[in-house]
């Protein structure tokens, strides 16, 4: 089977030094898709997911929020 690339991951550590990982993904119609890939803390059982992936807002879409 043929590996395919649809994105790009960087490793960055919160204050706390807990790691975590920022990225993007290519949906291939409407571009990139910034994402945001946290360890689940909340895990409890075997079956329940390690990891956590959320869609992040750009950079551009947060600053422009801002009232000032």
């Amino acid at each position: 089977m043929a590996k395919k690339k649809i994105g790009n991951f960087w490793s960055k550590r919160t204050k706390t030094g807990e790691e975590y990982w920022t990225g993007v993904l290519n949906n291939g119609v409407g571009g990139d898709v910034p994402v945001i890939l946290f360890h689940n803390g909340k895990k409890e059982e075997e079956k329940q997911p390690d990891l956590c992936l959320y869609i992040s807002e750009r950079r551009e879409q947060v600053e422009s929020n801002i009232p000032f």
